[in-house]
């Protein structure tokens, strides 16, 4: 069998965790109703908003199916692996209110968090071409 075809087996319990997470963004999400709807896939599944008037607001998720870990996106179709927001396992560690999910204070998420956010920051190399110093000399 080709690995194209290959799908990851999700269990039921998978399946139960993921349903539970949507429900508590329901239950805590935007003000102005809308929708959450989940879009399944090969190797992640996409939970996304969709705002009352059937246009797609901006809060997109992308579930790994073979462990549950959370990601953010960097389009409709790409997902961001540097944003990682704890598992379908941790969600209640996390605040999904804003814009971008943050850790709740004094929890196991902040922590690993933190030190995620570090080892991005301090191996983060500036794309492009340096910029050019002008010196006036007069």
């Amino acid at each position: 069998m080709s690995k194209v075809n290959e799908t990851i087996p999700v269990t039921t319990d998978y399946s139960r965790q993921l349903a539970e997470f949507v429900a508590y963004l329901i239950d805590t999400g935007p003000v102005g109703g809308g929708a959450w709807k989940i879009k399944s896939g090969r190797k992640y599944d996409k939970v996304f908003h969709i705002h009352p008037n059937e246009l797609l607001e901006g809060r997109t998720f992308m579930v790994d199916r073979s462990n549950g870990t959370i990601y953010g996106t960097k389009s409709w179709t790409m997902i961001n692996l540097r944003r990682e927001f704890g598992t379908i396992y941790t969600f209640t560690e996390w605040n999904w209110v804003p814009t971008r999910p943050t850790p709740l204070p004094g929890t196991k998420a902040e922590a690993h968090n933190v030190a995620r956010e570090a080892v991005i920051s301090a191996t983060y190399k500036k794309r492009g071409r340096p910029r050019k110093s002008t010196v006036l000399t007069s």
